[in-house]
């Protein structure tokens, strides 16, 4: 999209529609977004204004689409846009001040992000080929100077029209002649003379030239507008490539709040801001769905990727500006392909499957808080927690031929990174409970700590933050879920929002001393690091939960610390609220900003803490595994069993899905048990698309007294990381993690110990190629 105009009344025209469109959507509460446009039209009589995923501070984008203002007379201006409608200015700028004919979005040099082709008035164009990762908030830092030797030019346009998988650059030149700058497959665009006919077969007029595919779908021909001779078309004969057509559509997804009607957009429906990947055989191309045109009178055109003699796309991988990614197989070239955003979950962690008997069973994901390399806001690095205990409900987990099997797969575009696991054997009168104590908090960390309870302390009554009653949602632990609550534009955030619980005089009789917990069900659609950077940029930091209470004041006082919250897909999380809660009367809420949805809570006083080998309600076991595979599967298809917001996976049914071109090594396919044993440091090292079959020994246990049950819990030790833009080393299997390490990515002096590197080199021979697809 761009706005253009050759007189100023024009410039004016347009510039205030614009304007009036966003004061119209936003309404009153968001004149921010009118007023700082108006500032820009204020401050630059804008000619021009190009969109593009320009922000490159803190290391990374922020997948906003934000604006290149050009203006006569003034250098380009970078305003960037924080997804609240609110708008504000880079600080400096790509280019030197001058009149100026437009600017397109490329990617020259083949590096997935896109640079900026600024065509000056007059004279030569300027070829900006983006830095990536740039630090700090100054925009002449952001690109540096490619190479071209293209004549000054009227207008231009980015595609690739020999289909060689390089885009070139068609343009007018000043005296009225096409030109083709092509690419010379190093990111140079290199002027080709007499590309399109002697220049003295065309008009002297033409004012407008365009590569369009008019005569056959994916080969370009030539449009020109010439004053006195109007409308002519150039045919293109063809060299043997193929290119493919592309129409892309984004997803709108329904949020929750009070109106069935509301809506969150989650990528616009032009599907600008889109990463369009193609791969046919060795050959990749990639482009940039945003400006590519530079000058007077632009379209909407299909985005056309060449890949060469090919007539299909082994895969064409697509991410959207919400983080999704997508992936699209056999994709056939000369035919337009019309693509609606899949809505599928990017990224999480590893997934847990156990046999019930009948069939494998899902039951929840885990190691989320063992995440590497995750870019904060203030551009350092989260710690990640390696462990993390999964609770496994009775009728999850049935021996099958005498050994407990469980599937651990890697759904998702991330490495799973697993250590060791052991499988806790939990066996309780009926009427007990025992859970981890586990949730997602920073400091202190979960205890892990096997709580067992018998009574349940349910409120009187529980209300939202709109003050709708809830009580009977959070009762039963069901699935049903308090989710009232309006989604914001940033992945994993909301609007503030709250769980009110009045307790009455239900724990009056609970002393200061007297162990107590608050159980929770419910679960947690996760920011990324790339939603809570832009909010984060937007003035709206992320707020984890926090435990209220009203005091005889009227006034709600936070107490308990770092709550926590479900560490990712449903699960029970534990937190100890001793001391903090009773009295005649008591009254709390759980408030966030987090997409959260509860499903059970409850107060619970503690019958005690289960360890092996100690008399006491609970009668503990541990199993070491006995026999762990590991398996190429495919990445297993996501369902939506309540047709809502929250995802499961099918173990008997796997989907092509577009993952990364990881680099480095995965561990080889087969037994891997003896790396499952010990926590040491030596990984089972999984990708996309693979799976671990487990084992444990069933037949050493002691049979069950009468009027008992046998739950689990399976302890898990290990780390993930994801590809994401802002994660540090994302896409890269290596650096070797370690528990002693002080941070991810660690410093040239720290070191795995000798043992777990020799098993590094030892298991990982599984060469990741360039493949972008996984069956």
């Amino acid at each position: 999209m761009a706005f253009f105009g050759q007189h100023e009344h024009r410039r004016l025209t347009v510039a205030s529609a614009q304007l009036e469109l966003l004061d119209g959507f936003c309404g009153a509460a968001h004149l921010e977004a009118r007023e700082a446009l108006g500032e820009a039209h204020a401050r630059m009589r804008g000619l021009a204004a190009q969109l593009d995923e320009l922000s490159g501070r803190a290391g990374a984008r922020d997948r906003d689409l934000d604006l290149l203002a050009l203006a006569d007379g003034a250098a380009p201006a970078v305003v960037l846009n924080d997804r609240l409608l609110r708008f504000h200015w880079a600080n400096g700028s790509v280019a030197g001040a001058q009149a100026w004919n437009g600017a397109l979005v490329l990617d020259a040099d083949h590096d997935e992000r896109s640079d900026l082709f600024l065509v000056p008035a007059g004279k030569s164009p300027i070829l900006l080929l983006s830095g990536g990762r740039a630090t700090g908030d100054d925009a002449a830092h952001w690109f540096h100077e490619g190479a071209t030797n293209s004549p000054p030019l009227r207008q231009a346009q980015a595609i690739d029209v020999d289909l060689d998988g390089w885009t070139d650059v068609v343009g007018l030149s000043q005296d009225g002649k096409p030109v083709l700058l092509h690419n010379d497959g190093t990111g140079r665009l290199v002027l080709t003379p007499h590309a399109f006919g002697p220049d003295e077969g065309w008009p002297a007029d033409v004012v407008a030239v365009a590569a369009v595919p008019l005569t056959e779908p994916c080969h370009c021909d030539l449009l020109v507008w010439s004053e006195t001779n109007g409308l002519q078309m150039r045919q293109s004969k063809g060299n043997g490539n193929n290119g493919l057509d592309l129409e892309l559509t984004g997803l709108r997804e329904r949020s929750g709040g009070d109106s069935k009607s509301s809506h969150t957009l989650r990528t616009n429906a032009d599907g600008i801001g889109v990463w369009a990947i193609a791969q046919a055989g060795t050959l990749w191309t990639g482009a940039e769905n945003t400006t590519l045109s530079a000058g007077l009178g632009q379209s909407r055109l299909p985005l056309t990727l060449g890949i060469g003699p090919a007539d299909q796309a082994d895969v064409l991988r697509l991410r959207w500006p919400d983080g999704m990614v997508q992936a699209e197989l056999n994709v056939l070239t000369c035919d337009p392909q019309r693509i609606k955003e899949t809505d599928r979950k990017g990224t999480s962690c590893p997934v847990l499957f156990t046999w019930n008997g009948q069939r494998f069973t899902y039951v929840t994901d885990f190691l989320g808080a063992g995440s590497m390399g995750e870019l904060g806001a203030d551009g350092r690095t989260r710690t990640p927690r390696p462990e993390e205990s999964v609770k496994i409900e009775a009728d999850q987990l049935i021996p099958r031929d005498g050994q407990y099997v469980l599937k651990i797969a890697e759904p998702m575009d991330e490495i799973l990174y697993l250590d060791h696991l052991q499988l806790v054997v939990l066996d309780h009168p009926k009427d007990v409970s025992v859970y981890p104590d586990e949730r997602f908090a920073e400091e202190p960390p979960p205890s892990q700590d096997l709580l067992a309870f018998r009574t349940k302390v349910f409120p009187v009554q529980a209300r939202d933050h709109r003050g709708r009653d809830i009580t009977e949602t959070l009762r039963e632990r069901d699935g049903k879920t308090v989710d009232g609550f309006d989604a914001r534009s940033w992945i994993g955030f909301a609007e503030d929002h709250w769980v009110e619980l009045d307790f009455g005089d239900r724990l009056a009789k609970v002393g200061p001393h007297d162990r107590l917990f608050l159980c929770l069900a419910g679960w947690t659609d996760y920011p990324y690091p790339e939603s809570i950077y832009a909010a984060q940029q937007a003035g709206v930091p992320m707020r984890p939960p926090v435990m209220e209470r009203l005091g005889a004041d009227g006034q709600w006082k936070p107490v308990g610390g770092d709550f926590g919250f479900p560490a990712g897909l449903p699960r029970v999380m534990t937190k100890d609220v001793t001391g903090l809660l009773g009295g005649s009367s008591c009254r709390i809420r759980l408030r966030t900003n987090l997409q959260i949805y509860w499903d059970q809570i409850y107060a619970a006083p503690l019958l005690e803490t289960a360890k092996e080998g100690t008399k006491g309600e609970v009668r503990v076991t541990l199993l070491e595994v006995t026999d762990a595979t590991l398996a190429a599967r495919g990445i297993l298809r996501q369902t939506a069993p309540a047709g809502g917001p929250l995802v499961e996976f099918d173990a008997d049914r796997t989907e092509s899905v577009a993952v990364t071109r990881w680099t480095g090594a995965l561990t080889k396919l087969g037994p891997v048990t003896e790396l499952l044993r010990r926590a040491d440091d030596c990984f089972v090292v999984c990708g996309p698309g693979d799976e671990i079959t487990v084992r444990f020994d069933a037949g050493r246990l002691p049979p069950l007294p009468d009027g008992w049950t046998r739950s689990f819990v399976l302890k898990t030790r290990g780390y993930c990381k994801d590809s994401s833009l802002f994660t540090e080393t994302g896409g890269a299997v290596g650096p070797q993690p370690f528990r002693a390490m002080s941070r991810y990515p660690y410093g040239a002096e720290e070191h795995p110990p000798a043992e777990a590197e020799a098993s590094w080199r030892r298991w990982n021979t599984r060469r990741l190629g360039p493949d972008a697809s996984r069956r």
